[in-house]
């Protein structure tokens, strides 16, 4: 009786370090595969999305012909796109390639005297500014557990604005029309300094948002001088990792 009493409790026992080993297998084992997903990352990452932009400071002037003091314009805007190719080297550091494009649109009218007694003519004008920024500069993420990924960038390179303005008007007198188009453009060096943060919608996708501070060194000044176009960015879109 004492044999076999002691082969149940041997046998009871027996079970019990299975399970428990077994628990800790695959305990080690979804802590190990939780740990390498954590350690790892993307190589690359490309995003895509809608920019808004508010410019700091006045409007600086636009130059066509060198006529001076010019038109009172800029060649940013409020809003845009953006796009970027991340490389990763590490889990924390990457480099960043980002381009935006800015444009927008203008018109309004002015009178313009030909003869004399005046008469004005008025002229239709629009003014077309396109500010493109080509950046790149290291990206750093704080990467995490959860899906909230913040990073911070430090980018620089060139800006390049370029702006047509056009304007017509029609004489009551003869019936005719007269148009004109004009164009003018300046490239300057360029700035981004900001960050965000991802937050990761699958393994696929993330939606990132920003805000940076993009100085573009492609205004003038009322004498002519050139001057800085001092935006500040915001931008959402979506993150392919």
């Amino acid at each position: 009786m004492r044999a076999y009493s002691l082969f149940l409790f041997l046998a009871s026992q027996s079970r019990f370090a299975s399970l428990a080993l077994l628990m800790a297998i695959c305990g080690t084992t979804w802590s190990g595969a939780q740990e390498s997903n954590f350690k790892q990352f993307p190589k690359y990452e490309i995003f895509g999305g809608y920019l808004a932009a508010g410019q700091a400071g006045d409007y600086t002037n636009l130059n066509f012909l060198g006529a001076s003091p010019g038109i009172p314009s800029t060649f940013s805007s409020t809003h845009g796109a953006e796009a970027s190719l991340l490389y990763n080297f590490n889990r924390v550091l990457g480099l960043k390639g980002d381009f935006s494009v800015q444009p927008h649109s203008e018109g309004f009218q002015v009178g313009v005297c030909t003869s004399l007694p005046c008469s004005p003519v008025m002229l239709n004008i629009t003014i077309n500014p396109k500010l493109f920024n080509f950046l790149a500069g290291p990206e750093f993420k704080l990467r995490n557990h959860s899906r909230f990924t913040p990073y911070v960038h430090g980018l620089v390179g060139l800006a390049h604005g370029n702006a047509s303005f056009a304007g017509n008007a029609s004489f009551a007198v003869s019936g005719a029309v007269a148009s004109f188009s004009l164009k003018t453009s300046e490239t300057g060096f360029a700035a981004a300094m900001g960050g965000g943060a991802d937050i990761r919608l699958s393994n696929r996708f993330s939606f990132r948002t920003g805000m940076d501070f993009n100085p573009a060194w492609v205004g003038r000044d009322d004498s002519g001088a050139r001057t800085a176009i001092k935006n500040v960015r915001l931008w959402g879109g979506i993150l392919f990792h």
